[in-house]
């Protein structure tokens, strides 16, 4: 007998499933689910997660982080968004608890794994005072926000104020702490909570027909771009809308109704009887980033004189506060002289940092000043003093009034108008003179018009496309340079030998990339002078099937296709997943598919849902079907993640991965909105899906030593968990369980279990008689395998335990072989 040691400490690989169970390399693994690779290379567990939210049936229709500066300072700071039929921002909640005895206090909120509940319990000197299950967050009557202050409250020496009323939020989705030391000065705790953002006027949900879409069977989150420091979001169902900052609303102006004419007295319109007049006016509008925007002129108007010094009626319209564009104002409450702070009436809907227009007394003009503060009932603006008027608007937009001098044909400025929603039109005497009007009415090169109605955007070189048009699914549209405003002839149709409409687009370097389900194209020149080249660069049946799993990944663009995950650039298109091939032939939903590019693990991460529905007819993901794909671009390794729900949007938010989706309720079984935070603390409470454990499992290839009809013993395994000189791991101990099959019987053989916590808390680490003495965390363990003849054997490694990661770093087979190599059987 020939007795050989196997060593696997390079090779724990990803999955290979293409290859016979006779040629896989060695070291690749037939199965790999919810593993991630440490920076050493050794195997671990992904890291768990925690619900920030939940039981509801919003917010997921998209995710999305907006880097939101600050005008004048450049400061950015991060707004995390989610979409339903109106946008909400993920908004930092505060409990505090105030501590005012003599001794020590602290409070613990943790994951109780043998009860899988959250507990809450606070300590004073050392002593319990009391311990609140809070449960899970999922049930009606788990334990609240303003519940935990009741409880708080009633101890002697302990207060707890909370910065939202009544605090209805389930503590289970709070910020978990460990011993979070209390004192006199008060200690800040958080929870979180989805808030409105802001529209205008009486527009509140501005997303409502692609929302009532959300269980069709094509149904897409919608996509998103940032330019000009603005959010644009389309869905493909809804107006293009803009989030600034400060609200959202519809993008672009509308063209105004062509004003009317009226006739009126005496005045100084011409000289004659004869002479012709024409009028037409424009809106303008100024978003909270100091992006100015015009709309397109009205038709016009006409008057010819019946004889000399005339004056005519023009009676304009303004936009009203169900219009959806930015008509945010105040209505002024009193004449007053000299203020930059104006009282006015409350009801008003004007934020810090808007941009408003104001007729000015002091100037006689329209002056555009910052809005700085604000009460319910006044607003403060930057700039110089200025005079008001009462019941005058301060707005976002405003009109203009354009006129031609007698018998001209260039139009002039003649007056200005601060929209106001709280009355239909504006009615101006015209009776300026021709020498009055000087400032020229400036015809744009192109002629500006609303955004179209699309599912995907990205920027180019500065402008916006779009393009997922249902009405014309092959068409490209391009904005102006001005950001919003589309040129009715600024659009270009693609086509392809195999058809089929566009499914997305993104811009690559020099390039923008179209994508159809079968084939991409590529556009290159240069849009700004409607110079554009396009050209087919596969045709070949490769193409994207979901526009959220486009990511850029150093210089390429990551897809979903047809038959599995690419990248293309300029030079072509590259598969990514042949090893993976067979986890694509099944039943998932391609269109809502999403994919996310953790830059900081460097992975590569795909959902790919598979939907149940509700009694209510109401989808939520099936967890069973559905899985998510990670590829390791660093060790070129896919593995597949489970019980993750990121089919309603994926983003990075200050550091940390989020994920939502619809989830089913465990208690009423109906489909909830849930959000989650991926926990990466550096610590055990990292290990664990909210309150249920993750499930590692890492099964390795068939070894057969070459030889896969030669019948050898598999004698004993050894199993290394050597943290190396980073020392990061993060749980004290953990257990392995091992099982083993033979002979390419995908049956175990053998289970064991390996038990790595040996002393691992270390000499003193836990009460007398109860610890090691100066035993560490063990980093390796031996284990007979079963004493039976076979010619293969596959090892499969297990855990699910809450709170215990998993550190595989390598293993070894003791094998013994016969000398006579002879087919056997």
């Amino acid at each position: 007998m020939a007795y050989q040691i196997s060593k696997y400490y390079r090779n724990i690989l990803g999955l290979d499933l293409r290859v016979s169970d006779l040629n896989r390399n060695s070291g690749a693994a037939t199965e790999s689910v919810n593993t991630i690779y440490r920076q050493t290379g050794a195997l671990s567990k992904r890291n768990g997660s925690h619900l920030k939210s939940g039981n509801d049936e919003s917010g997921a229709a998209g995710l999305v982080k907006f880097n939101n500066v600050t005008i004048g300072t450049g400061v950015i700071s991060e707004d995390l968004l989610s979409l339903d039929d109106s946008l909400k921002k993920y908004t930092q909640q505060t409990y505090t608890i105030t501590y005012s005895g003599a001794t020590s206090a602290y409070y613990d909120f943790y994951l109780d794994p043998d009860t899988a509940t959250f507990k809450w319990d606070l300590y004073e000197n050392g002593s319990l005072l009391f311990s609140q299950d809070c449960g899970t967050g999922k049930a009606v009557s788990d334990t609240t926000v303003a519940e935990i202050k009741t409880l708080v409250d009633a101890e002697t020496g302990f207060t707890m104020t909370i910065s939202t009323t009544p605090g209805v939020e389930k503590i289970a989705f709070s910020d978990l702490g460990r011993v979070v030391a209390l004192d006199s000065g008060g200690v800040d705790s958080y929870y979180y909570t989805w808030v409105a953002v802001p529209s205008t006027g009486s527009y509140t949900t501005p997303f409502t027909t692609h929302w009532a879409t959300r269980d069709a069977s094509d149904f897409e989150t919608a996509s998103h771009a940032q330019m000009l420091d603005v959010l644009y979001i389309a869905n493909g169902y809804d107006a293009l809308h803009k989030y600034d900052g400060n609200r959202v609303y519809k993008a672009g102006l509308p063209q105004p109704t062509i004003p009317t004419d009226a006739t009126t007295g005496a005045g100084s319109l011409g000289s004659g009887a004869g002479v012709e007049y024409r009028w037409m006016y424009t809106f303008e509008h100024s978003d909270a980033k100091q992006n100015i925007l015009s709309s397109l002129q009205s038709e016009e108007t006409t008057h010819t004189t019946a004889g000399a010094n005339e004056s005519r009626d023009i009676t304009l319209t303004h936009l009203t506060a169900g219009s959806g564009y930015g008509v945010a104002e105040a209505i002024v409450n009193g004449t007053q002289a000299g203020v930059t702070t104006i009282t006015v009436s409350s009801g008003h809907d004007l934020l810090i940092g808007d941009q408003v227009y104001i007729d000015d007394g002091v100037s006689g003009s329209i002056v555009k000043r910052e809005v700085q503060s604000t009460t319910a009932t006044t607003i403060t603006i930057d700039g110089d003093a200025v005079d008001v008027t009462n019941l005058d608007p301060i707005s976002q937009t405003k009109i203009s009034l354009w006129r031609t001098k007698e018998d001209g044909t260039l139009f002039y400025l003649e007056q200005e108008f601060v929209n106001n929603t709280t009355t239909t039109t504006v009615t101006y005497t015209s009776t300026d003179a021709d020498t009055s009007l000087v400032e020229e009415f400036i015809q744009s090169i192109k002629t500006p018009g609303l955004p179209p109605i699309c599912r995907y955007i990205d920027v180019w070189r500065g402008q916006l496309v779009m393009t997922g048009n249902r009405e014309s699914v092959n068409t490209v549209y391009y904005s102006d340079f001005d950001g919003e405003n589309f040129p009715t002839d600024q659009s270009f149709v693609t086509e392809s030998r195999l058809g089929g409409g566009n499914s997305g687009i993104k811009s690559l370097d020099n390039g923008l990339f179209i994508f159809k389900p079968r084939s991409i194209l590529t556009v290159t020149g240069d849009l700004g002078v409607d110079n554009i080249q396009v050209d087919a660069l596969a045709d070949d049946g490769v193409g994207c099937v979901a526009n959220a799993t486009i990511k850029e990944i150093d210089g390429t663009l990551w897809f979903l296709g047809k038959q599995g995950i690419y990248t293309v650039n300029r030079q072509g298109h590259v598969q990514k997943s042949e090893q993976i091939d067979p986890k694509f032939n099944g039943t998932y939903s391609e269109k809502r598919a999403i994919a996310h590019y953790w830059i900081e693990k460097d992975l590569y991460l795909i959902s790919l849902p598979f939907f149940s529905t509700d009694a209510g007819s109401k989808k939520y993901l099936d967890k069973t079907n559905s899985f998510i794909m990670v590829y390791d671009l660093y060790r070129t390794a896919w593995s597949e993640w489970n019980t993750l729900n990121m089919s309603g949007g994926v983003a990075e938010y200050q550091g940390n991965i989020y994920m939502t989706g619809f989830d089913q309720n465990p208690v009423d079984s109906t489909a909830d909105t849930y959000f989650t935070k991926i926990l990466d603390s550096g610590l055990e409470d990292d290990y664990a899906d909210h309150n249920e454990g993750i499930a590692f499992s890492y099964k390795t290839h068939w070894e057969a030593l070459g030889e896969p009809s030669i019948y050898k013993k598999f004698l004993r395994m050894k199993v290394h968990a050597l943290d190396g000189t980073i020392g990061d791991f993060e749980t004290d101990k953990f257990t392995l369980s091992v099982a083993t099959e033979h002979d390419y019987v995908q049956a175990p053989e053998s289970t064991f279990t390996l038990d790595f916590g040996g002393g691992s808390l270390g000499w003193g680490g836990s009460p007398w008689g109860q610890f090691v003495w100066g035993e560490t965390r063990l980093e390796q363990l031996t284990s007979k395998l079963a004493s039976k003849k076979a010619k293969a054997l596959r090892t499969i490694f297990t855990n699910s335990n809450i709170h215990e990661n998993v550190l595989i770093s390598g293993y070894d087979l003791e094998i013994s072989a016969s000398y006579d190599l002879q087919i056997k059987d």
